[in-house]
Parts: C-alpha cells; sequence; structure tokens
C-alpha cells in the first residue's frame, strides 16, 4: 500500500468516524457497523476500498465467538460442545493475535526482573513477538495470558 492509498484509508475512516461507523472482523469476515444508516456515497467508498480496510479493522472478538458457536452448531455440535470448542478456538486465536506488553530488554515479560540467560529464555508469544522470560514465570505467564484472552471473549461466555 503506497502513502496515497494510506492517505485515501485514513481519510475514508476519518469519515466513517465522523459517522459514528466503525469497521470490525467477526471470524475474518469484515464487517460495517453504524448506529444510522450511512451515506450512500460513503458506503460505495468503503466498498471500493474494502481490501485496503481490512488491516485497519479490529476484531470483535465476542462477536467472532458467537459466530463460531453457531458455524460449530450449524455442523452438528451440540450447544455446549460447540460452546467449549469455539471458546477454545478464538482463545487461542486471541493469544496469537495480541501480543502481551514488551517489557524494557533484559527484563522477564512477567514479573520484569531482570533476565540472565541461565535463568531465562526466549518465548514466542505471538505472531512474530518473542519476549524473555524467567522458567519458573512461565507457568504463571501463560496463566496470566489464558485469564486475558477469557476476560477478551467473556461477554458471551458468562
Amino acid at each position: 500500500m503506497g502513502a496515497a492509498d494510506l492517505n485515501a484509508a485514513v481519510a475514508l475512516l476519518d469519515d466513517l468516524r465522523r459517522h459514528h461507523g466503525r469497521l470490525v472482523l467477526v471470524d475474518g469476515v469484515l464487517q460495517l457497523r453504524a448506529p444510522q444508516p450511512l451515506p450512500a456515497d460513503l458506503i460505495d467508498k468503503l466498498a471500493a476500498e474494502k481490501p485496503n480496510l481490512a488491516r485497519y479493522a479490529l476484531p470483535d472478538w465476542p462477536a467472532t465467538l458467537r459466530a463460531r458457536i453457531a458455524k460449530l452448531a450449524s455442523r452438528g455440535l451440540n450447544q455446549e460442545a460447540a460452546k467449549a470448542k469455539a471458546t477454545a478456538e478464538i482463545a487461542a486465536q486471541w493469544l496469537w493475535e495480541t501480543p502481551p506488553p514488551i517489557p524494557l530488554h533484559d527484563r522477564c515479560a512477567h514479573c520484569g526482573r531482570d533476565t540472565e540467560i541461565a535463568t531465562a529464555k526466549p518465548l514466542l508469544v505471538a505472531k512474530s513477538t518473542t519476549v524473555w522470560i524467567h522458567l519458573d514465570c512461565l507457568v504463571p505467564f501463560r496463566a496470566a495470558r489464558h485469564e486475558a484472552a477469557m476476560r477478551a471473549i467473556r461477554a458471551v461466555t458468562t
């Protein structure tokens, strides 16, 4: 995407925000949300720029979970099994797409203490994000990350 395309996308998203609209991803599908009908010319511009705009949309995790539960239930899973499987899948997706805050260099991603080669190892945590973590911090770090994922999708899991 060139600078002109980027500027056009930003201007279009600003126009969408002025109309209180937003783009979200629900189970990988780009959706337009607005509290009232949008002007037809804005909808046409959004449709024309859809491939460029998808990278700026944030996932709607609760809606993604609901869509995944419905998809699994439509394939024959009972509601409880569909909910459990979808929750595990969406939590894993959230963990992969949502890196933790990156600590200062030579600091453990969980406790923040200094790291030494003898007590800490690099850990790939999301997409291409690697952090250093003490071996004794690994279990609580993963538990905290899992809890963060569950909070992100909790709106429909409770």
